[in-house]
């Protein structure tokens, strides 16, 4: 299955119905999309051809009605978290997707989605009679859930912030939206104006327009104006923030905090959790010069403090194309023993919004003329996008510029994966392609060139998605990877069921080199297993550089997490490009792990497609098919090559087991096709990339009817064999 761009539109079966047929419901008028705001970009070259790897990875780049403008709005999303930036005459703040954590959500999905007080991002625009404010929410399903207070202005001291939202800020005004209206408060004695703002919401883009007029607060001219602002929840009943916890302040989310610090799967929120801890926002501000805006200058206030940065590590966002629910899902499925799938509707995942969060590192190394290398790093289980390992002296700054600068440069990227322990199926997996695809959009990347890693159930992804897409990568890197979907060790069947192994697979890595890592004494993922992953390839005599570190917990030890990626850069360096046409193609399909109501379908592989089980309840079938019309032979596995030796410092001992190739022999080209297959009822082979004609012999074995079809740009012909 190939993901047309019509078939990318029925994948909205997924989404959240609207909230009414028709479109935008709105407190009074919500003006039609301008035909701004975000447009999705392409830049097809950086993706590998369109017949390697699942179809969500080809997909157009999805959109949403959250990244529209409407009315007097013009510019573009930064989509990168934490930056602002003057653009179209607007100023822009986009904040981090699900950081609202500061409080528990009351436990009413229907109204707040477990989300609704998220905030996407904060505009200001100077208007012909008022100061536009623009609000945009991860999530909203009822117009009268959230509330927001923007902090106009500076103050001498902090003052009480209106509505018994229980802290403090600078401010000359504040002014608060709720639901179809709102106030401004003189914020030197709490005095309500008679000024009025007018707030416009729009249910179906969750955005919320305010205008406050210059009567009440007049910003222009000045080059140094101070604006706040805070979401949280509201009291219909009573006119007030809602508290749901009596001694905290009422806000979840605040806005105009930076990146950092960059600690272990941190969701941006320590300055907004000091601040909230202490009830005082003083420290969270944006500084907005409207000589800028009056004239339209365009600055993204690159690399600076608060800007957009240009390398390194950030958080961007990701348009899905599916959304189950809004918000924050019922996370129903998922863990750790082995229950991985999340399907919906039974199953929502965690962060089941449209909108979704990933960390990228972009190296400050030079591009290469071909484009960058791609790394894609897969987080453990109970850890999100901004997974790393703990260690000296700065992680992100450390083990991600190894990975992203260390060999060739490379772009680094960590999905998120819809939530923290869903083993890389389903919309997990569709998560990793389209972060793939939205970095290939933006950058210019090698796509000969992609590496995948993981750490802990991050390798089992690492394994997983390599054997069901091997002709995606030129090496992968479990990092401590479990090969099962639970914590087992094989050849026992584990919780996740047969389906849920991906050591039955490995067949599939017969081209693609697998360096890989372990701890002796790591409690969680057992040497046992990750030997018996090494012990598997030996018996394919496949290619592997299997570490394994005496004597530690292979999940916390700094040391080992910082030599590993140089062993990681080493792989690089050594691998050419990925071979998408080799001589030889083996395949095992799982059932399981085909899920093409999320476009990963896994059924083809290098020259071979439309693969198709013939008894789906024996989960599994297998082929194999050798084309003699290279002018060379099957590599042969040399000797295996045992070592051993200590880390940098010398302090951590290591033992090593490899095994290579040698070279391919030649071999006289023949117009031959050797297929054998288990348990597959169809095949089809392009023989312009096997490097054979139409009327190749075709020489079957299988275990029962097999339609193999033959296709290329001359060539439509049915083989078709029994037993």
């Amino acid at each position: 299955m190939r993901l047309t761009l019509a078939t990318a539109v029925s994948l909205a079966l997924l989404a959240v119905p609207q909230a009414a047929a028709g479109g935008t419901v709105a407190c009074g008028s919500s003006p039609a999309d301008n035909g701004t705001g975000y447009r999705p970009p392409s830049n097809r070259s950086s993706l590998p051809p369109a017949t390697a790897g699942p179809a969500i990875l080809h997909a157009p780049l999805a959109s949403t009605p959250q990244l529209e403008n409407a009315g007097p709005w013009r510019a573009e999303p930064i989509m990168i978290s934490g930056a602002r930036s003057y653009r179209d005459g607007e100023f822009v703040y986009q904040d981090f997707l699900y950081d609202d954590r500061a409080l528990t959500y009351p436990d009413e999905p229907e109204r707040y989605a477990g989300n609704a007080a998220d905030l996407v991002e904060v505009r200001i625009k100077p208007l012909a009679r008022s100061l536009g404010i623009r609000l945009t929410y991860n999530s909203m399903l009822d117009v009268d859930a959230v509330a927001a207070t923007i902090a106009l202005g500076d103050s001498n001291t902090a003052l009480e912030l209106p509505h018994g939202a229980g802290a403090v800020a600078p401010g000359e005004v504040f002014v608060t939206v709720h639901g179809c209206g709102g106030d401004i408060v003189r914020a030197a004695d709490g005095e309500t104006l008679a000024q009025r703002p007018t707030v416009v919401t729009d249910l179906r883009r969750r955005q919320i327009h305010v205008e406050v007029p210059y009567s009440a607060f007049d910003p222009r001219r000045k080059r140094n104006v101070r604006i706040a602002a805070a979401a949280g929840l509201w009291d219909t009943g009573t006119g007030r923030y809602l508290r749901p916890d009596p001694q905290r302040p009422a806000f979840f989310n605040v806005a105009f905090r930076t990146p950092g610090p960059w600690v272990k799967n941190t969701w941006m929120d320590e300055s907004q959790n000091i601040a909230l801890a202490a009830g005082d926002l003083s420290s969270l501000y944006a500084t907005v010069d409207f000589t800028k805006l009056k004239v339209g200058t365009d600055d993204d206030l690159v690399d600076q403090p608060g800007g957009v940065p240009s390398s390194g590590p950030m958080n961007r966002i990701l348009v899905s194309h599916f959304e189950p629910t809004q918000g924050r899902g019922n996370s129903a499925g998922g863990g750790i023993t082995g229950d991985f799938r999340c399907d919906p509707p039974q199953c929502t995942p965690q962060f089941s919004g449209r909108l979704q969060p990933y960390t990228v590192y972009v190296p400050a190394t030079p591009r290469p003329a071909d484009g960058y290398g791609f790394v894609v790093n897969l987080h453990g289980a109970d850890s999100n996008h901004n997974h790393f390992e703990t260690g000296p002296p700065n992680p992100p700054l450390q083990t991600w510029r190894m990975f992203a600068e260390q060999g060739r440069p490379s772009i680094m990227v960590l999905p998120n994966a819809r939530g923290m322990t869903y083993w890389y199926h389903g919309l997990a997996a569709a998560d990793v392609f389209e972060v793939w695809a939205d970095i290939a959009a933006r950058y210019d990347l090698a796509p000969g060139y992609v590496v995948q890693t993981g750490s802990s159930m991050g390798g089992f992804g690492t394994y997983k998605l390599g054997v069901q897409f091997p002709d995606l990568y030129n090496g992968i890197f479990p990092n401590v990877g479990i090969n099962t979907a639970s914590l087992s060790v094989p050849p026992l069947v584990s919780p996740a069921g047969r389906g849920g192994d991906a050591w039955r697979m490995f067949a599939n890595l017969r081209h693609v080199p697998v360096l890989a890592t372990s701890g002796t004494t790591d409690p969680v993922v057992s040497i046992q297993n990750t030997s018996f992953s090494m012990e598997t390839l030996d018996q394919l005599g496949y290619r592997y550089d299997y570490w394994w570190f005496g004597g530690v917990d292979a999940a916390g030890h700094a040391e080992y997490r910082h030599y590993v990626p140089d062993q990681f850069a080493a792989l690089m360096a050594r691998q050419g490009p990925v071979d998408r046409n080799p001589r030889r193609v083996t395949y095992v399909l799982n059932a399981a792990m085909h899920e093409p109501q999320y476009g990963i379908d896994a059924d083809h592989a290098y020259w071979l497609s439309g693969l198709t089980l013939r008894d789906e309840a024996s989960t599994f079938g297998t082929i194999d098919v050798v084309s003699h019309g290279f002018p060379t032979g099957d590599s042969a596995a040399l000797g295996q090559e045992q070592s051993a030796g200590a880390t940098k410092a010398g302090s951590l001992p290591y033992e090593r087991v490899t095994r290579d190739w040698g070279p391919a022999p030649p071999a006289e080209p023949r117009n031959v096709l050797d297929v054998t297959a288990t348990n597959l009822s169809a095949v089809t082979i392009d023989v312009d990339r096997a490097r054979v004609t139409c009327d190749a012999r075709v020489n079957v074995k299988t275990d029962g009817p097999l339609k193999v079809t033959l296709r290329g740009d001359r060539c439509n012909r049915t083989v078709n064999a029994e037993q």
